[in-house]
């Protein structure tokens, strides 16, 4: 099965492939160099016969567009095995809007794509139906859940502060004039105080030493990732 997950940027990237590998078991497959044209950053996880690829999409402003490329990807797909079946959207709805509002224009996309769907809603697998390249009718699922959140208070709390750091530190926007550069800078706070005397091969041992599995706000959001391998197992 083939699968990819669409995400705002590179903290939500980073953290979800710590989480896949640690509660799910997938290995890393290295890198896809054609959607890293597209997709910033982009990593490719592995179980079995199961590909799954995260990307960043440069923030929420661009998760549609970014799916309307990935739906287009499969409508001309005329290779058997090339199409994802599954599609994940990861955001924070609290900065576009309301959530009906992101939902109204995913079915946009979906319609726009030609893919027909019976509903969308947070936290629930969708059924999706398309005709690609070839002339045959194939079926896709999506699945629309929130950012990725601390779950200890105590980390949660720290979390939060260095968010509140970041978003007033420059308030002319002469260095965090993106925000991409407002999320690595909020990324690279937090860390500059939980490994304070480490460089980042550092971080990557703090972020494989967490227990992605017993988080008990992840295992309630995060657990249908599960669905994204043969073996359907979810986090109990």
């Amino acid at each position: 099965m083939k699968s990819i997950i669409l995400c705002e940027g590179y903290t939500d990237c980073i953290l979800l492939q710590y989480f896949l590998r640690k509660a799910y078991g997938w290995k890393d497959g290295g890198r896809d160099l054609i959607l890293e044209k597209k997709f910033k950053p982009m990593r490719v996880l592995k179980k079995t016969n199961d590909i799954l690829k995260i990307g960043g999409c440069k923030g929420c402003t661009e998760l549609l567009s970014k799916l309307s490329f990935v739906l287009d990807m499969n409508n001309i797909s005329a290779d058997d095995g090339a199409e994802f079946e599954r599609i994940v959207l990861i955001t924070d709805r609290d900065e576009q809007n309301t959530e009906q509002n992101f939902i109204s224009g995913i079915m946009n996309v979906l319609s726009d794509n030609h893919v027909r769907v019976k509903g969308l809603s947070n936290n629930q697998w969708c059924d999706g139906t398309y005709i690609n390249g070839r002339g045959k009718e194939l079926q896709m699922k999506l699945l629309l859940l929130d950012s990725v959140a601390a779950d200890d208070p105590y980390d949660a709390g720290m979390i939060s502060k260095c968010n509140l750091f970041v978003d007033h530190i420059d308030p002319q926007k002469r260095y965090l004039h993106q925000r991409r550069h407002v999320t690595k800078a909020k990324f690279n706070v937090y860390f500059s105080v939980r490994a304070a005397e480490e460089q980042f091969v550092e971080r990557q041992s703090v972020l494989m030493s967490v227990k992605w599995e017993q988080y008990s706000g992840i295992q309630k959001d995060f657990r249908k990732l599960g669905a994204l391998s043969e073996d359907g197992q979810e986090i109990c």
